[in-house]
Protein backbone atom coordinates (compact mmCIF):
# COMPACT_ATOMS: atom_id res chain seq x y z
CA UNK A 1 0.00 0.00 0.00
CA UNK A 2 2.93 2.74 -0.44
CA UNK A 3 0.36 4.33 -3.12
CA UNK A 4 -1.94 4.98 -0.52
CA UNK A 5 0.76 6.35 2.06
CA UNK A 6 1.82 8.51 -0.61
CA UNK A 7 -1.77 9.70 -1.25
CA UNK A 8 -2.33 10.41 2.33
CA UNK A 9 0.91 12.01 2.51
CA UNK A 10 0.10 14.69 -0.16
CA UNK A 11 -3.66 15.13 0.91
CA UNK A 12 -2.27 16.11 4.09
CA UNK A 13 0.11 18.80 2.90
CA UNK A 14 -2.59 20.29 0.19
CA UNK A 15 -4.42 20.82 3.43
CA UNK A 16 -1.64 21.95 5.51
CA UNK A 17 -0.77 24.46 2.88
CA UNK A 18 -4.08 25.87 2.17
CA UNK A 19 -4.42 26.27 5.86
CA UNK A 20 -1.28 28.50 6.35
CA UNK A 21 -1.91 30.40 3.03
CA UNK A 22 -5.82 30.85 4.45
CA UNK A 23 -4.30 32.25 7.90
CA UNK A 24 -1.77 34.33 6.19
CA UNK A 25 -4.58 36.03 3.84
CA UNK A 26 -6.13 36.37 7.46
CA UNK A 27 -4.10 37.84 9.38
CA UNK A 28 -3.03 40.51 6.56
CA UNK A 29 -6.85 41.31 5.30
CA UNK A 30 -9.19 41.19 8.89
CA UNK A 31 -6.98 41.18 11.53
CA UNK A 32 -5.88 44.62 11.13
CA UNK A 33 -9.18 45.78 10.66
CA UNK A 34 -10.80 44.31 13.78
CA UNK A 35 -7.57 45.68 15.91
CA UNK A 36 -8.48 49.13 14.16
CA UNK A 37 -12.12 48.50 15.38
CA UNK A 38 -11.28 47.49 18.91
CA UNK A 39 -8.81 50.53 19.15
CA UNK A 40 -11.42 52.92 18.44
CA UNK A 41 -13.81 51.54 20.88
CA UNK A 42 -10.44 52.21 23.18
CA UNK A 43 -10.39 55.80 22.13
CA UNK A 44 -14.44 55.57 22.39
CA UNK A 45 -14.31 54.74 26.20
CA UNK A 46 -11.40 56.63 27.43
CA UNK A 47 -11.85 60.19 25.25
CA UNK A 48 -16.36 60.05 25.24
CA UNK A 49 -15.66 60.23 21.27
CA UNK A 50 -19.08 59.09 19.21
CA UNK A 51 -18.61 57.35 15.95
CA UNK A 52 -21.80 57.11 13.69
CA UNK A 53 -21.49 55.46 10.32
CA UNK A 54 -23.54 55.48 7.97
CA UNK A 55 -24.05 53.70 4.64
CA UNK A 56 -24.94 55.88 1.65
CA UNK A 57 -24.86 53.56 -0.73
CA UNK A 58 -22.40 50.44 -1.70
CA UNK A 59 -19.41 53.04 -1.96
CA UNK A 60 -19.35 55.36 0.42
CA UNK A 61 -20.01 55.81 4.49
CA UNK A 62 -20.62 58.47 5.93
CA UNK A 63 -18.71 58.49 9.00
CA UNK A 64 -18.96 61.39 11.90
CA UNK A 65 -16.43 61.48 14.90
CA UNK A 66 -17.46 64.12 17.82
CA UNK A 67 -15.15 64.78 20.71
CA UNK A 68 -13.83 67.42 23.07
CA UNK A 69 -10.56 66.31 21.80
CA UNK A 70 -10.00 67.42 18.36
CA UNK A 71 -6.43 65.95 18.41
CA UNK A 72 -8.31 62.86 19.09
CA UNK A 73 -10.84 62.96 15.89
CA UNK A 74 -7.49 64.01 13.78
CA UNK A 75 -5.55 61.09 14.85
CA UNK A 76 -8.53 58.63 14.18
CA UNK A 77 -9.26 60.12 11.16
CA UNK A 78 -5.58 59.49 9.85
CA UNK A 79 -5.84 55.96 10.99
CA UNK A 80 -8.85 55.36 9.12
CA UNK A 81 -7.56 57.03 5.68
CA UNK A 82 -4.91 54.61 6.18
CA UNK A 83 -7.08 51.49 6.58
CA UNK A 84 -9.53 52.29 4.39
CA UNK A 85 -7.85 50.83 1.25
CA UNK A 86 -8.74 47.64 2.86
CA UNK A 87 -12.50 48.56 3.38
CA UNK A 88 -14.98 48.38 0.52
CA UNK A 89 -15.63 52.28 0.82
CA UNK A 90 -14.68 55.94 1.12
CA UNK A 91 -15.34 57.60 4.53
CA UNK A 92 -16.49 61.16 4.27
CA UNK A 93 -15.50 63.46 7.26
CA UNK A 94 -17.94 66.03 8.85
Amino acid sequence: MPQLDILLFSSQYVTGLLFCLGFFYFSKTVLPYISFFVKLEEYNILNSLEISDEILDDKQHLLVLRSSNRKVVQSLASRINFFKKKTFGTYIFL
